[in-house]
């Protein structure tokens, strides 16, 4: 139990641990307010297509960091058969 406690209390410090408490709290905050807003007004088709709007934004948005990664020259050459 102690080697657990030890443990934990070394990743991150306790501010940056409360940071990320406080994102995560405003973060679904946020989502449920503007979910029941959503609710009130479509119903919930409106809800699922604001969720299906959000994910396609989230996936515009990670797209192209994939396809940098894809091809930076380090990929390229750790995939040829010569290197």
């Amino acid at each position: 139990m102690t080697r657990r406690r030890r443990a934990s209390s070394t990743v991150g410090s306790g501010s940056s641990r409360r940071l990320n408490t406080a994102y995560t709290t405003l973060d679904g905050s946020a989502g449920s307010w503007l979910g029941v807003r959503v609710w009130g007004q479509a119903g919930w088709w409106g809800v699922c297509a604001f969720v299906a709007l959000l994910a396609a934004l989230a996936l515009a948005r990670h797209l192209p960091a994939l396809y940098k990664f894809e091809e930076s020259p380090a990929r390229t050459r750790a995939g040829s058969p010569d290197g």
